[in-house]
C-alpha cells in the first residue's frame, strides 16, 4: 500500500515524468504484474513500428524518448484520494485499473501471505483454507499484515474492494480484469484478451494493430 512519504514520492515521480508515465492502479493480487507486462510489450511493438516509420525523421529521437520501453510505469495499490484524482486531472494522465473475481483474489492472497508473511505466527500455523476464511471474515486480519495502511483497520476483503470502487468510476481510467487479460493459457478467452490489449494500447496513446496484439498475447502469459 502507498502511504505517507511513499505516497508523496509517487506523486512527485508522476509529476516529474508525466509525459512518459503509465499509471497502473490495482487491488493486491489482481494481476498487477500481468498488466505491467502487457504495457511493456505494447511499448516494444509500438516502438518498433515508430522506428520503421520515422527513422529518417528529425524528430525521431524525441518521439522514441517518449515511448521507449524503459519509460516509467508506476503500479501502486493506491486507494483513491482527491489529491491523486487532482494529479490525474491536472497532468491528463490516463491510468489503468485492474481487478479480478474476488474469490480468486482471496485464494491468491492466502498463498501470497503463506509465502511472504510466514514470520507471522498466525499465518505460519494456518493452512491455506484457514487463511482464506480469515481473509474473508476477520476484520482485523488484513491490517495485521499491512500495518502501513490504516484504512484497513476493521476491514475485511470485501471492504478492501469497496475502497477501490471510486477508481472504477473515474472518467479518465480504463478498467480491465484479470480474467479478460489472462487469455486462453490462463483459463480466459483469446478474443477477450486481444480486445483488452488493443483497448489498453489505445488508452495509453500507443495504438497497435490486431497482428501486433497477437504478438503481445503470445508473450503475455
Amino acid at each position: 500500500m502507498v502511504k505517507g512519504y511513499r505516497f508523496y514520492l509517487l506523486i512527485f515521480m508522476i509529476v516529474s515524468y508525466q509525459a512518459h508515465t503509465v499509471l497502473i492502479i490495482s487491488i493486491p493480487k489482481c494481476g498487477t504484474n500481468l498488466l505491467i507486462k502487457c504495457v511493456k510489450l505494447i511499448r516494444e511493438v509500438y516502438t518498433k513500428e515508430v522506428q520503421e516509420k520515422f527513422i529518417q525523421n528529425k524528430t525521431f529521437q524525441t518521439t522514441l524518448n517518449h515511448i521507449r520501453p524503459d519509460n516509467q510505469i508506476y503500479a501502486p495499490h493506491a486507494f483513491p484520494t482527491e489529491l491523486l484524482f487532482s494529479i490525474v486531472k491536472k497532468y491528463q494522465l490516463k491510468p489503468l485499473f485492474i481487478y479480478r473475481d474476488p474469490r480468486a483474489q482471496v485464494v491468491s492472497l492466502a498463498y501470497h501471505f503463506k509465502r511472504f508473511h510466514s514470520n507471522i505466527p498466525e499465518i505460519f500455523s494456518s493452512e491455506i483454507s484457514e487463511l482464506v476464511g480469515k481473509i474473508i471474515e476477520d476484520s482485523v486480519f488484513l491490517y495485521k499484515i499491512w500495518r502501513e495502511a490504516p484504512e484497513l483497520v476493521g476491514k475485511t476483503v470485501s471492504d478492501l474492494y469497496n475502497l477501490y470502487l471510486p477508481w472504477i468510476e473515474h472518467p479518465a481510467i480504463y478498467v480491465t480484469t484479470f480474467e479478460k487479460l489472462i487469455g486462453p493459457h490462463g483459463g480466459g478467452k483469446g478474443d477477450d484478451q486481444l480486445k483488452e490489449i488493443i483497448n489498453i494500447s489505445k488508452h495509453i496513446g500507443m495504438p497497435i494493430s490486431i497482428d501486433q496484439a497477437r504478438d503481445v498475447a503470445k508473450n503475455l502469459f
